[in-house]
């Protein structure tokens, strides 16, 4: 991966953030304040009162660009163009054949070896990025790799393969398993439709949890329901008189 223009401002950049300072440079002149002039040109207080001693101490020169910061590059434009040419060209041309990484140790060779200058790995590491290139994750491949035959493959072979698949089922939600007609439907899950939540279920009844015909609602029928749970002798007592009402197991 390399960065736009090397990384860092473009030439673009520092044009325009120069524009920016030459103009607070007129408005200085013409006795702004510099809290005036920041919300003018929509900059921080802090830029406005730097830019302003600035342009005290020096005038609208002082404002100037000063072109891309940082040390002087040890190497000229054709001897970077010769290194980024070099890093194209792969490790392998230059005999380190185990994989197809550029470490910054191999970098820091190759440019002692071409250039007969020497770099620090953290130098190194601040020249390549000057020249737009970023660390990588390296990418496990087989020499044999042929790319046209694998597009060839994906687009014949594959493309058969796929129609070959078995179409899922109308109605089914996996494509693996496709729903089959003869299957038999479950119930959903939740009380049954036009069925009151409150109903007497035959299993409920047989858990001994609530006795047949007893429900949820109603005054009287809430108050025979708890006389029938007091004891269970008492229900089977009451069963004869309450036809309703059956025993308890």
């Amino acid at each position: 991966m390399r960065y736009p223009d090397g990384g860092g401002l473009t030439a673009e950049g520092r044009a325009r953030r120069e524009k920016v300072r030459l103009q607070a440079a007129q408005m200085f002149e013409q006795g702004m304040h510099p809290v005036q002039i920041a919300r003018c040109l929509r900059v921080s207080t802090k830029s406005a009162y730097q830019w302003h001693r600035s342009w005290r101490v020096g005038g609208e020169a002082a404002l100037a660009s000063k072109g891309p910061g940082g040390n002087a590059c040890k190497l000229d434009e054709d001897q970077l163009a010769r290194l980024r040419a070099a890093l194209d060209l792969g490790p392998a041309a230059y005999g380190w054949k185990q994989d197809q990484r550029w470490t910054l140790a191999r970098v820091v060779a190759l440019i002692a070896r071409l250039f007969r200058v020497s770099y620090t790995l953290r130098g190194a590491s601040y020249l390549l990025h000057r020249m737009g290139f970023s660390p990588q994750v390296p990418v496990h491949r087989a020499a044999e790799r042929d790319e046209g035959k694998i597009a060839a493959w994906r687009a014949e072979t594959w493309a058969k393969v796929r129609g070959w698949r078995q179409r899922p089922g109308r109605g089914s939600a996996s494509r693996t398993r496709p729903a089959r007609p003869c299957a038999r439907r479950r119930p959903a899950p939740g009380p049954a439709v036009g069925t009151p939540p409150w109903s007497w279920s035959p299993a409920r009844d047989r858990a001994g949890s609530r006795p047949q015909g007893c429900c949820a609602s109603g005054p009287a029928r809430r108050a025979a329901c708890s006389s029938a749970l007091a004891s269970t002798a008492g229900a089977r007592a009451r069963g004869a008189a309450c036809p309703k009402l059956t025993t308890l197991p």
